[in-house]
């Protein structure tokens, strides 16, 4: 399974920022980093929302 750390690696290196600054949501939620997307419920076709955090503003 899929750990949403994993996710964050792969869109901190596909945007070229730190993962620091990546943050995964689903529903509403921010996914915590050692979760699972199966333990969170996310199902193949599911929508995850990236947030990029930009540093100083």
């Amino acid at each position: 399974d899929t750990l949403v750390e994993q996710v964050k690696k792969e869109v901190a290196k596909r945007k070229k920022v730190s993962e620091d600054v990546v943050a995964i949501a689903f529903r509403g939620f921010q996914l915590d980093d050692k979760q699972t997307l199966k333990e969170v419920g996310v199902e193949d076709g599911d929508k995850l929302y990236v947030i990029v955090r930009t540093i100083g503003g």
